[in-house]
């Protein structure tokens, strides 16, 4: 489709594509008006259910980006030294044909292994799937496998057998305490904070779990300024009052859970005073917290990036878990509703069905021995490699070689190590 900044006079001509943003994974609701094949406006979809006519300042900007004298929208091969900066457009066929042979002269040395895909959502990981089984098994890989989503993913499977802590929620209008955990929606999930805009207008009040003052902690009627990395300690520290003062549902804990006493015998370990010394929230604003949380008619806790940049962060998250697990009312209104796979294929998600990912021996990954569940055979997500174990197999060769990659991301500023990854680059 052909961009103009401009419209046409001809309204006649002009016509309204309905559609979704995908500057990330949220996916709010967009019309787009166009005349005469020209984009001349962008604007947010008030019948889309979630964002209902919200966009962020991104999504305003899209018709901006997509003019931009700076995007690349033809293949440019390098002509100078690495940095020079210095490149030369060519032809689509020319680069195709260039990078086919020289892919497949590594695969032909050292297996398909020894190419590396890597991208990550809301980029378009389907072709990155299917091209990884058309050579026979690359070596495809996230940046998230220890921070971001998949700590959550798996967490919440873990638990639950399915995803729940995440705020995948359409609205929560029937919540009358929300506990927003190290998200920030106010500033970062837009489309999102208007439906606990939405839910508070209606009396929920909200707690706001979160070591800076954010605007959604700003907006809170409680704010836990937890010590960063204290995320369990916080936890263990509301379940303790909660047990401790009845706030829980025994009935469904005896007949659905496993592990409650085990659970019981941690928490009484991490009274909120010892709490609050090792996260720096106040004892009685644990008390408070676990007591909002605990006595509302409905509760709901949603988590997301906060918790999971943790060196424990499966743990803390599934520890966040068992907070609604506790009040017995899983997948009810107002409460933390399961978010269901999609069926698709989503590689490095959903890899419960044999036929929603890919077929490589799983023996055979990088990291499947170190890390079983998350690349072994029985890996919780649809498995691949850790990314570290992928540049150290750049730089060594060892277990196998990696000799090429192809990414849709900054490797440099999205995988840890910055000058170790300029290395094996």
């Amino acid at each position: 489709m052909n961009v103009s900044a401009s419209a046409s006079t001809d309204v006649s001509s002009t016509t309204t594509v309905t559609t979704t943003c995908r500057l990330c994974l949220v996916r709010c609701g967009m019309k787009v008006d166009t005349v005469n094949g020209n984009v001349v406006r962008i604007t947010g979809d008030q019948s889309h259910p979630l964002s209902k006519g919200f966009l962020c300042v991104k999504g305003m900007a899209s018709l901006d980006y997509t003019l931009s004298p700076k995007r690349v929208i033809y293949p440019q091969k390098r002509v100078g030294e690495r940095g020079s900066g210095k490149w030369q457009r060519v032809s689509w066929d020319k680069a195709l044909d260039d990078i086919a042979l020289r892919l497949n002269d590594i695969v032909g040395k050292h297996g398909a292994p020894a190419v590396a895909v890597q991208a990550l959502p809301p980029k378009e990981y389907f072709a990155y799937d299917i091209f990884c089984e058309a050579i026979g098994g690359a070596t495809f890989f996230k940046q998230d496998s220890h921070q971001c989503f998949t700590p959550q993913f798996m967490a919440d499977v873990l638990t639950y057998g399915n995803l729940i802590t995440y705020p995948g929620f359409m609205e929560v209008d029937d919540a009358e305490v929300i506990m927003l955990w190290g998200v920030n929606l106010s500033e970062t999930n837009g489309c999102k904070n208007q439906r606990v805009r939405d839910a508070q207008k209606k009396g929920a009040r909200t707690i706001v779990v979160d070591p800076r003052p954010t605007r959604s902690a700003q907006e809170a009627e409680l704010w836990l300024r937890v010590r960063p990395g204290t995320d369990a300690a916080l936890a263990l520290g509301l379940i303790n009052v909660m047990l401790e003062r009845g706030w829980y549902d025994r009935k469904f804990v005896e007949e659905w859970t496993v592990g409650f006493t085990a659970l019981a015998e941690r928490a009484a370990l991490y009274p909120p005073e010892r709490v609050a010394a090792i996260t720096w929230v106040p004892a009685e604003d644990i008390r408070k917290a676990a007591e909002m949380f605990g006595t509302a008619g409905t509760s709901a806790l949603y988590t997301f990036i906060g918790a999971t940049m943790g060196g424990n962060s499966i743990a803390a998250i599934r520890l966040l878990g068992f907070l609604p697990a506790l009040l017995g009312k899983i997948d009810q209104p107002g409460s933390n509703r399961f978010l269901l796979p999609t069926g698709l294929r989503m590689p490095g998600y959903y890899g419960a069905r044999k036929d929603a990912g890919r077929d490589e021996d799983a023996h055979q990954r990088l990291s499947a021995d170190k890390f079983p569940l998350l690349a072994g055979p029985e890996a919780i997500t649809s498995p691949y490699p850790h990314p570290r174990q992928v540049i150290d197999a750049m730089l060594t060769g060892k277990p196998h070689a990696v000799r090429a990659l192809w990414t849709s991301c900054n490797p440099l500023v999205s995988v840890a190590a910055t000058y170790t990854e300029l290395a094996a680059l």
